[in-house]
């Protein structure tokens, strides 16, 4: 599947309805990562990448493969959060836990660690 770029999507509606993306509940859709990491609670509980999210999915939704999931870091310098979108007609995203790289070296170590794992797992 193609998909030119031709208007900016803004909001995450359109994003959803333009692509017909549904966003899961799913607890395992991040298997790719989720083993064999630590389990850490951020003290941080607002995230404010959301305004990114519409068009995350769209740069996602243009990857060249659409016949494999695909990932992205959205990050504004201080919160981080993974974005997933799998490769499924209709196909369902979702984001991670929100990681504060500035409030502890754990938060940081974690980042790394995922980003480890997806460069194996799209290799």
């Amino acid at each position: 599947m193609s998909v030119a770029i031709t208007e900016a999507i803004t909001t995450l509606v359109e994003a959803e309805q333009r692509f017909q993306l549904t966003r899961t509940e799913n607890e395992t859709f991040f298997w790719e990562w989720s083993t064999d990491l630590p389990s850490l609670e951020s003290k941080k509980a607002a995230i404010s990448l959301w305004s990114a999210l519409p068009q995350t999915l769209t740069y996602l939704m243009a990857a060249p493969d659409p016949e494999k999931a695909r990932f992205a870091l959205m990050t504004n310098g201080d919160d981080s959060v993974f974005v997933k979108l799998e490769a499924s007609p209709g196909g369902q995203y979702n984001v991670s836990r929100g990681f504060a790289a500035l409030t502890s070296n754990h938060e940081l170590y974690e980042i790394l660690q995922i980003l480890k794992r997806l460069s194996q797992v799209i290799q």
